[in-house]
């Protein structure tokens, strides 16, 4: 057993985000809605909190594991 002031161990948490976009044509992208160009940004955003707004000499960190495409989803 021991004992400290501030942190002294952490923990993982996972969760999974699903970006649903529209797909079409490269004709025509403006009449589409691209789910990994959406996932790219939210990344992007994720990074800048953590670095951005979190307290330096804070714990934090947030780790994206994978974006995975392709996987359309058929709707009857």
């Amino acid at each position: 057993m021991g004992y400290r002031v501030g942190a002294i161990t952490s923990a993982a948490d996972g969760l999974e985000i699903t970006f649903k976009g529209r797909g079409g044509h490269g004709s025509a992208p403006d009449r589409t809605i691209d789910p990994i160009a959406i996932a790219a940004h939210f990344v992007t955003d994720v990074q800048a909190v953590v670095s951005r707004e979190k307290d330096p000499a804070g714990f934090g960190v947030v780790t994206i594991r994978a974006i995975r495409g392709n996987r359309r989803q058929h709707h009857s």
